[in-house]
């Protein structure tokens, strides 16, 4: 026979069987209407679905090529599917389900024509934003998911940096740093520009 009391909780009382070895665990039941639990922490966020890609994440994703909302497509649940219009599928929606942004501001496409490249260079990004579910309805009536890049500061340091690269299928430059004659203002300018349309009609002819 066991008989279990504690105060704040009904006593137990009950008859074991011990012909062989045995192992329980005894759960008792509190007086009234039970526990009060008081939890202090950071209430978490109403978007209960939410990874974030930091900078220093971004540099680390495999399989990029120095883009890095390309990464995204790394993500569980993400897809691209081999069109030209370089469209993202989320939890196997449709693409015009997924809404892409920059800064909160809604662009139609994040990715260049045949999806080879991104609009925004991987150098003015701070962080990437992934929502596959459950945001907020300030992002629109969509129901796959929801894509925010943030872009980052200009350098304040007080010099002038630059980035140009070049390759076979677009060319890009970045430039930042202090605004002449305004103290405290910087800046930072960057554009991309794809010329496959230029070198693609005459190998397809």
């Amino acid at each position: 026979a066991v008989a279990i009391r504690a105060p704040g909780y009904e006593p137990l009382e009950l008859t074991e069987d011990l012909t062989e070895p045995l192992i329980v665990k005894y759960r008792l039941v509190p007086i009234g209407d039970g526990l009060e639990v008081t939890v202090r922490g950071e209430r978490p966020p109403r978007e209960v679905v939410k990874r974030t890609l930091e900078r220093r994440e971004i540099n680390r994703i495999p399989g990029t090529n120095g883009d890095a909302l390309r990464s995204l497509q790394s993500l569980p649940g993400v897809a691209r599917p081999p069109s030209i219009f370089g469209v993202l599928l989320v939890r196997g929606s449709g693409p015009q389900d997924t809404q892409t942004f920059i800064n909160g501001t809604p662009v139609p496409l994040i990715y260049h024509f045949g999806g080879l490249s991104s609009v925004v260079p991987t150098e003015m990004l701070e962080k990437i934003d992934f929502y596959p579910g459950n945001f907020s309805a300030q992002y629109g009536r969509v129901m796959g998911g929801i894509v925010d890049a943030g872009l980052r500061s200009p350098k304040d340091d007080g010099k002038y940096h630059g980035l140009v690269q070049v390759d076979l299928i677009d060319a890009r430059m970045l430039i930042e740093g202090p605004v002449p004659f305004l103290e405290g203002v910087t800046f930072a300018a960057a554009g991309r520009r794809s010329y496959v349309d230029a070198w693609l009609g005459p190998v397809l002819e």
